[in-house]
């Protein structure tokens, strides 16, 4: 094996542990937006009122007070960064499968140069570059939703940067053509 291609193994390798990493991450991050909007709804200050619907509380427990009072937040605030948070999670989760995916196929194979290495990095650069824009599309969605129902909801300004993904998406490119020159050779 040559130095070259120990050190892109290597940089795979790298590469598949940052993607397990920010893919448990968003798990993590859905689950907590989940169960934090839940705990939120079952356990406020007295009922939450979201358009027609009323939630009640459970017991003693007051969080709406303690988060309000704190971070000086309204309901509605509290809500669109629960759900906003979600969704960037999912996001994250579906590129970063995407990435995981490439990473374990490219250390299978021992080369970046094969036609289905190719055919992943092309998926993941498309990944990187069209789930970021349906997030900030989602995002701006519901919290327009949010604030017909609830007051003093906040729009979240974003930034889309699709750079890496039309990196990768070049970069699939390259290596479908170190592909070609490699089974040429081999012919």
């Amino acid at each position: 094996m040559s130095s070259s291609l120990k050190v892109i193994q290597t940089l795979a390798k790298i590469g598949k542990i940052l993607s397990k990493i920010v893919y448990i991450c968003c798990i993590i991050g859905m689950i907590g937006c989940l169960v934090g909007g839940i705990c939120f709804a079952c356990f406020g200050k007295g009922s939450v009122h979201i358009g027609s619907f009323e939630i009640k509380s459970f017991g003693d427990i007051q969080i709406h007070g303690l988060i309000e009072e704190d971070i000086n937040l309204s309901v509605g605030a509290i809500y669109a960064a629960i759900l906003t948070g979600f969704i960037a999670s999912l996001g994250g989760f579906i590129t970063s499968t995407f990435g995981v995916r490439y990473f374990k196929h490219q250390l299978d194979a021992g080369t970046p140069f094969t036609f289905e290495g190719a055919k992943k990095m092309l998926h993941l650069g498309i990944a990187a570059t069209v789930v970021p824009i349906a997030v900030d599309i989602v995002t701006s969605i519901t919290e327009s939703i949010l604030e017909n129902f609830m007051k003093g909801v906040h729009r979240t300004d974003t930034e889309v940067d699709i750079g890496l993904g039309i990196m990768f998406i070049i970069l699939s490119f390259i290596l479908k053509y170190g592909a070609e020159i490699k089974e040429d050779k081999n012919a």
